[in-house]
């Protein structure tokens, strides 16, 4: 039981990773992307949706070249949601 449980978690959290959040900003126009923070589960209480499962605060340079604050919101994989890109 407690492996099912491990999986399901590792399903549910483990399933994004900074090159996803990287992908978003990088598709978006963003540049000189740097992740420099990170969590998973509750990400809601961190700014994101209840359907998060993985939020990352990022540092880049927007179209204009202007120096900007981010965080990613990306869905747990059972979500199937990607992510969604947030202005501080």
């Amino acid at each position: 039981m407690k492996k099912i449980l491990a999986l399901a978690f590792c399903l549910t959290a483990c399933a994004t990773n900074d090159a996803e959040a990287q992908k978003a900003l990088d598709d978006n126009g963003f540049s000189d992307v740097t992740i420099v923070d990170r969590g998973f589960m509750f990400a809601h209480f961190h700014g994101c949706a209840e359907k998060d499962g993985n939020w990352y605060e990022a540092n880049a340079k927007n179209a204009k070249g202007k120096p900007v604050s981010m965080l990613v919101c990306c869905g747990a994989a059972l979500s199937f949601k990607g992510c969604t890109i947030r202005s501080k």
